[in-house]
């Protein structure tokens, strides 16, 4: 089974843990996005509605539960003395895989009451994933993982700060997620003593700021570097055409990876050098802006961010 089957399966967990989902939050006349009411924030799943979802939960770990062991790697049996040992073992672990010949993000995951390794997991240069795994977790765990470095400007090369991917596990039952480079540097967001699990609403509505900050102008700054890329002139038109489109109506996550994806199939070779610093800064002031009225606290020490 390969990997985008698994981030399928991945996805379909994710509606069923969620239990409900909404469309993302609309545009306001003056292109604001509208945050979501008090009302409707997360009050809990109804019991008929979680005995709904831990069905459909039971049924996919049941079909399709040893997915993951592909990339599931034997832990210790035993839990370290301390949490600092656990640490220091996950950062070797992270640290090995992003200096092997072919550098991947690895994950391992820490119960932070009882300084045991509940799971270490072998990712791509791109992701790591627990799979099903991540529905085993108890509350309070600790994710530490690896972000490869593979943005370049000027010959040198930059690490992606912690991503709002991560911000969802972290939502459902980690107590701090951190992504560590391969210069040993840290992008972290631990929840608050107060953190109060987001909605699907807010969640959205968060992710839709995010796409905002995050990618703005970056298609459109960089035309001139695609430009010269390009065999095929019409294509690049009718890409960003379809970008600035997407950026009025409020471009979701997906169609922000379906943009990348077309560009991958319009110049594979050449999209990273069309990427801008800027995309990787904005993610640290996305974190900067609002990561402590999501209940979040967010800690970097990336040199590049200063």
């Amino acid at each position: 089974m390969n990997i985008n089957k698994i981030n399928e399966l991945n996805k379909a967990v994710g509606k069923v843990v969620t239990s409900s989902e909404s469309s993302l939050a609309k545009l306001d006349p003056n292109g604001l996005r509208q945050k979501p009411q008090p009302a409707d924030k997360f009050e809990g799943s109804s019991t008929a509605e979680k005995t709904d979802s831990n069905d459909v939960v039971a049924f996919l770990k049941s079909m399709f539960g040893k997915l993951q062991n592909k990339n599931k790697i034997p832990v210790p049996k035993e839990p370290f003395a301390t949490e600092e040992l656990a640490r220091g073992y996950a950062q070797k672990k992270v640290l090995k895989a992003l200096h092997s010949d072919n550098s991947h993000e690895y994950m391992v995951v820490i119960d932070k009451n009882t300084n045991k390794i509940l799971g270490e997991y072998k990712g791509d240069k791109d992701q790591v994933s627990a799979g099903l795994d991540a529905l085993d977790f108890p509350d309070n765990v600790i994710c530490i993982h690896g972000h490869p470095t593979y943005y370049t400007e000027n010959g040198v090369k930059y690490s992606t700060p912690i991503s709002f991917s991560d911000f969802k596990g972290l939502n459902r039952n980690q107590s701090e997620c951190t992504a560590i480079n391969p210069d040993d540097e840290y992008s972290t967001l631990i929840k608050k003593a107060d953190f109060k699990e987001l909605s699907p609403e807010m969640i959205k509505y968060y992710e839709g700021l995010h796409m905002d900050m995050v990618y703005g102008d970056l298609f459109e700054k960089n035309k001139h570097k695609l430009h010269p890329l390009l065999a095929d002139c019409e294509s690049i038109s009718q890409l960003f055409s379809k970008v600035k489109q997407l950026k009025e109506q409020g471009m979701t996550k997906e169609q922000a990876i379906e943009i990348k994806e077309s560009m991958y199939h319009v110049f594979p070779k050449n999209y990273e050098e069309a990427l801008d610093l800027d995309m990787l800064k904005n993610i640290h002031n996305f974190w900067q802006k609002y990561a402590d009225e999501m209940g979040l606290i967010y800690k970097t020490n990336y040199s590049y961010l200063g």
